[in-house]
């Protein structure tokens, strides 16, 4: 509680007492390190949410994550907080993550950069994964203040961080919807999707999220849903920011072969 205490009150170093003159110098060069480069990084924070399962937020979450690292030469972080089946790391590379994020609320007394780099799922350099829960009961275990001393630790050492928070709006994805920039609405130009957007659209704002932090992506699109796509947009009032075909071979192949 003390560590949480001073995180919230914008400490990055705690000491143990009496203190120890090794662990001071460390502190002392790391709090000069980063006076000398504030201002140069600024990590930009975007959310990817639904509100039905299958429109393929996690894919599209995935896929702009690695887009970034690969094509902008970017460090990007994805955060699995999908708290129904945490598919992110799955979709990213066929590899076992090393960690979960209960696990690591678990231990948080031991998080610093080192554990936090030996818990994440490297996809790639500059692609890492912090993997979900993977289940709803395992999501449970999750607390709210520890994940936000992991994100402390977390969020300054990257340069895009990108949360795939599924369709569940509770404390945790606040946390995330709280910091994000961008909050990207990801959809199908479906009549049933009309009214459960409507209704995601209207909880967001009774929460305070401003509509010019959201975009809207429609996924998964066919020129035969131009009729839905119209209603979907004069309903939210919003316009779309990407639109992404239907493309189901392609998605298939990368599903099945891990990339």
């Amino acid at each position: 509680q003390t560590l949480i205490a001073a995180m919230r009150a914008g400490f990055r170093d705690v000491l143990g007492w009496p203190l120890d003159q090794h662990s001071l110098a460390e502190a002392l060069l790391r709090a000069e390190s980063k006076r000398a480069l504030s201002g140069a990084h600024e990590t930009r924070i975007v959310s990817f949410v639904s509100c039905k399962g299958g429109n393929g937020a996690t894919l599209v979450a995935t896929n702009v994550a690695h887009a970034i690292s690969t094509h902008r030469q970017k460090r990007v972080l994805l955060i699995d907080l999908n708290q129904l089946y945490g598919d992110a790391a799955f979709i990213a590379t066929g590899e076992s993550p090393p960690s979960t994020l209960p696990q690591m609320c678990a231990q948080v007394e031991r998080m610093d950069s080192a554990f936090l780099d030996a818990s994440l799922l490297h996809v790639s350099e500059t692609f890492h994964v912090l993997a979900g829960a993977g289940d709803p009961v395992t999501a449970a275990e999750i607390d709210r203040d520890r994940l936000e001393w992991i994100l402390g630790i977390a969020i300054p050492r990257y340069d895009f961080v990108i949360f795939d928070i599924g369709q569940s709006i509770n404390p945790l994805s606040m946390l995330a919807l709280d910091r994000s920039e961008e909050i990207h609405v990801v959809l199908q130009a479906s009549m049933p999707h009309v009214r459960a957007g409507r209704h995601l659209r209207e909880i967001l704002g009774s929460l305070g999220y401003a509509s010019d932090n959201l975009r809207l992506v429609l996924n998964r699109y066919t020129k035969a849903a131009e009729r839905a796509r119209t209603a979907l947009e004069e309903v939210l009032d919003m316009v779309s920011y990407q639109v992404l075909p239907e493309d189901p071979d392609v998605v298939s192949q990368a599903l099945d072969e891990g990339v």
